[in-house]
């Protein structure tokens, strides 16, 4: 008897590690989404978690380049943007400096579409952007880093 009590609370303990490990916060793939958000880094879970202060940080930082992003996602990317500047009829006419603000714009534009069915009898389609929006501005991108680069040169 003793022996088949034995192995039963030793795969107990087995399991209670197990899952400990599988809903630990470095595995983001297996931790729902409220607990990667807040976090500072999901993929550097060692630093902590992010206080209210620096998630509204961080949504407002997405929310600053939502433009750009938006107008990369449906043109093309900013290295092909600047690619054109290398077009010799391109650079006559338009300035190259200008051609890279044209992401923004067309973001901008696409914002105001957005906001023109938020008006409409579409508003549901409308309010499914902007959530998804918003929860695109909460979340700790990996690569936020490289937008403080891009705002120094």
């Amino acid at each position: 008897m003793a022996r088949l009590c034995g192995p039963r609370r030793a795969e107990s303990r087995l399991r209670a590690a197990r899952d400990a490990y599988q809903r630990a916060d470095y595995l983001f793939y297996n931790v729902n989404y409220a607990r990667n958000l807040s976090l500072r880094d999901p993929f550097k879970p060692e630093r902590g978690r992010a206080s209210v202060l620096e998630i509204a940080q961080r949504s407002l930082v997405n929310l600053a380049h939502m433009p750009r992003s938006l107008g990369e996602a449906l043109t093309a990317t900013a290295r092909s943007w600047e690619r054109i500047k290398d077009i010799p009829v391109v650079g006559r006419v338009i300035p190259w400096r200008v051609v890279l603000y044209l992401p923004i714009v067309i973001g901008l534009v696409a914002l105001v579409g957005v906001a023109s069915l938020l008006t409409l009898e579409t508003r549901l389609i409308g309010l499914y952007i902007v959530l998804t929006a918003a929860a695109i501005c909460l979340t700790p991108w990996p690569w936020r880093e490289q937008w403080r680069d891009t705002g120094r040169r």
